[in-house]
């Protein structure tokens, strides 16, 4: 029986959860999009308009809970940036992108972060969407649904694709160095509590054996390693289980972290 490949069946989910997104969208049943359980999303629109968006927080709500639990599963499952690079053929080519960096570049996204609640704030609209690329994704689709439907071209057809081709072949580090809403998931990752991460069987990983192997650090576009102290794991992972489809002796499994005080280990 051939090996249950997670990495194939995270294609599916990123074409699956576009294609609901967009069928919902254009027959109006109420899916909505993307932009209904983002958390930054939700924090602009509130500095923006000074009042909270009460109809956004069940959604938002659970998208938080999900990352909490999850850690940051929405920028490999999900995000249509990614979904685009894995279109493309660009997305191995940008594991090196990693956010193994430190000082400044490391803390560049947060910046970012600050930066869109405050001219939200000032200028009394939600300043990132107009360059986010899961709303200008969306946007692109809206944008030949309207040529195509009811004959009504826009210059969005040629802005948009501009802008998110910037952002995804010439910023090739923007999810790692600039994204505010990987910046606002690493936040919520990092809340105590349980954790869903890969985890490693340290009988039969070679790392333990004394064999070198760098496989799996290798592969994560977080250039982290399974066997990696727990609270790296926790706050960057984000689920993609590359390592788990790359590990030779099949040593990485799903699995549970506890952080916190009480922080240790739980085999699932």
């Amino acid at each position: 029986m051939s090996k249950i490949r997670l990495s194939e069946i995270r294609k599916y989910v990123l074409y699956g959860g576009t294609a609901l997104i967009l069928t919902g969208t254009a027959v109006s049943y109420g899916v909505g999009t993307y932009c209904s359980v983002c958390p930054v999303g939700f924090l602009q629109i509130t500095a923006a308009s000074g009042t909270v968006p009460v109809k956004m927080i069940p959604a938002v709500f659970i998208g938080v809970f999900a990352v909490y639990l999850l850690g940051r599963f929405f920028c490999s499952w999900l995000c249509t940036t990614t979904l685009l690079r894995t279109v493309s053929g660009t997305e191995n080519k940008c594991r090196k992108c990693g956010t193994a960096e430190s000082g400044y570049k490391g803390l560049m996204p947060y910046f970012v972060l600050a930066a869109a609640l405050i001219f939200s704030f000032i200028l009394g609209f939600p300043v990132f969407c107009l360059v986010c690329p899961v709303g200008l994704f969306f946007g692109v689709v809206y944008a030949f649904f309207r040529l195509f439907v009811v004959m009504e071209p826009s210059w969005n057809l040629i802005i948009f694709p501009a802008i998110i081709f910037s952002e995804i072949f010439i910023l090739k580090k923007w999810c790692y160095f600039i994204c505010p809403i990987s910046a606002m998931f690493t936040l919520i990752s990092k809340i105590p509590g349980i954790k869903f991460r890969p985890k490693v069987n340290q009988d039969t990983c070679q790392l333990s054996e004394g064999i070198p192997c760098s496989i799996c650090r290798g592969v994560c576009p977080e250039g982290e390693e399974v066997l990696t102290d727990e609270k790296e794991m926790t706050e960057h992972c984000t689920n993609c289980m590359a390592c788990k489809d790359a590990c030779p002796t099949d040593s990485i499994v799903p699995g549970i972290y506890i952080s916190g005080p009480m922080r240790k280990s739980v085999k699932k």
